[in-house]
């Protein structure tokens, strides 16, 4: 179907799927400001304007917008460039990922409450802000400073030097993400996942998948090598056991790897996660870590398994590594206390996590190097593991600092030899 839509004062005009989000249409069209974060209207990083009304776009279909107007932070700089500017000065911006969605929503409380309390935009707020209290504490002092106040706040930040250089990029919804820098021509890669806890795929059948129109290519444990490696971001030889391969027989947890698809749109491919069929023997299954130790229930039996350094690993125990230590007579001080404080002390859970989804691209470029896009804070760390999935190398031999033209060369080699998706033109580009 063909809709109209009215974006960021521009009318745009497209042929859509009767199914397409909003979020995929504004994204489309050069919006990178609307992001992805739960997709299930819960996070309002999302938050786009409908006829001036907030609306999640990541829960409404672009068909209902037809004949409307769409405005995204984009069209709405001037708007928010003061509090967005504020924002970046006192160093509230973060990773960035969530400050445009937050504006938005921030826009939209005082286009319905012009002169809002503390008390009322704290409540406004208390939803989206809940996880980054210091968003929240920035947008209340900024908007109860007096114009004066704003001035010299505004001077006194423009002498700082510690200032984000990216920081108005990320608060304005600059396209600084990976998922906003990977090429339109992109091939899309998605994982099937185990839904068993413990259990070994007996067999994977692809041959209808593989008929869906775009799919380039499925791949399952017997496509991949077999050589073990451990993802650990750790310098070399790390101290965590080499125990994963890119796609394993035994797969042991729900939502471990069971194969990838490549196609060249997400429809197809998600229609061809649909019809893989796979047969699992499911095994009995170590549920809770307080009875993994010397359980019969092995997570790791098999050969290849290995430790590089002396921590107590043993996979045939459950142990990824084991210790102790001691440090003169713990009891003797005690017995010499005037008074010895005992007690069970229980902390609530917390799981820390940022909000932007994880996205891979990945190409050769014209000296036949793969290269990769990611958002990592262990560069190194992966440009030497990868090597290791993909069997470039001897794990032993290599340079845990740096690595040689030659080497990644001969890598790069290897990966085209290896990955028959990336052997024609079209196809020499991959995402994730």
């Amino acid at each position: 179907m063909k809709v109209k839509i009215l974006l960021n004062g521009t009318m745009r005009e497209a042929e859509i799927s009767s199914d397409q989000l909003l979020i995929d249409f504004v994204r489309d069209h050069g919006c990178y400001s609307v992001k992805r974060g739960c997709e299930t209207s819960n996070c309002g990083l999302c938050t786009v304007f409908v006829d001036d009304k907030p609306v999640l776009s990541c829960s409404m279909l672009t068909a209902r917008v037809d004949g409307c107007k769409v405005d995204t932070l984009e069209g709405l700089q001037e708007e928010a460039k003061e509090f967005g500017a504020f924002v970046a000065d006192q160093g509230a911006e973060q990773c960035g990922f969530c400050n445009p969605g937050m504006i938005m929503n921030a826009i939209a409380m005082f286009r319905e409450n012009p002169e809002p309390t503390r008390e009322e935009i704290k409540a406004y707020l208390a939803e989206i802000f809940a996880d980054v209290p210091d968003m929240k504490d920035s947008f209340v002092q900024w908007k109860h400073l007096s114009n004066t106040e704003r001035k010299e706040k505004d001077h006194e930040s423009s002498r700082t030097t510690d200032k984000k250089k990216d920081a108005m990029a990320l608060v304005t919804g600059k396209p600084v993400f990976m998922d906003d820098l990977a090429p339109k021509d992109c091939l899309i890669v998605k994982v099937l996942r185990s839904p068993h806890a413990n259990a070994i795929v007996k067999s994977v059948k692809t041959d209808v998948a593989k008929r869906v129109p775009g799919i380039e290519d499925i791949y399952t444990w017997e496509d991949v090598p077999h050589e073990r490696f451990t993802t650990a971001g750790q310098t070399y030889p790390e101290l965590s056991p080499y125990d994963r391969l890119i796609l394993d027989q035994h797969v042991r947890y729900v939502g471990d790897p069971v194969a990838i698809v490549a196609g060249e749109n997400e429809a197809c491919v998600d229609k061809a996660l649909k019809m893989l069929k796979v047969e699992y023997e499911v095994l009995p299954a170590v549920l809770d870590f307080h009875t993994a130790k010397d359980n019969e229930v092995l997570v790791h039996p098999e050969d290849n398994w290995k430790a590089l350094c002396q921590v107590g690993a043993d996979n045939k125990r459950n142990l990824c590594a084991c210790d102790s230590t001691e440090d003169g007579n713990v009891e003797a001080v005690l017995a010499d206390c005037d008074e010895v404080v005992e007690g069970t002390y229980h902390v609530r859970a917390a799981q820390q996590a940022m909000m932007e989804t994880f996205r891979t691209t990945c190409f050769m470029d014209a000296y036949g190097r793969l290269n990769i896009l990611s958002s990592t804070q262990i560069v190194y760390h992966v440009r030497r593991i990868i090597p290791m999935h993909l069997e470039f190398r001897n794990p032993g031999s290599v340079s845990a600092n740096r690595e040689s033209e030659a080497d990644l060369v001969q890598s790069s080699r290897s990966w085209r030899n290896y990955s028959r998706h990336l052997s024609h033109g079209r196809r020499e580009k991959l995402r994730r």
